[in-house]
């Protein structure tokens, strides 16, 4: 499962309290979680270069 972090959760760095149960939730019984948007683009374009 997919979830999409807030331009503010990014902004903070840290999740809200929905966002960090539901993630602890699906480790537990999915035992993955994708994080979209947990990665300022900025950041993620210097790593290509």
């Amino acid at each position: 499962m997919r979830i999409q972090l807030t331009d503010a959760e990014q902004t903070d760095g840290k999740m809200c309290d929905t966002h960090l149960d539901l993630a602890n939730r699906l480790l537990r019984e999915v035992g993955a979680v994708i994080l979209e948007n947990a990665v300022p683009l900025k950041i993620v374009k210097a790593a290509l270069v």
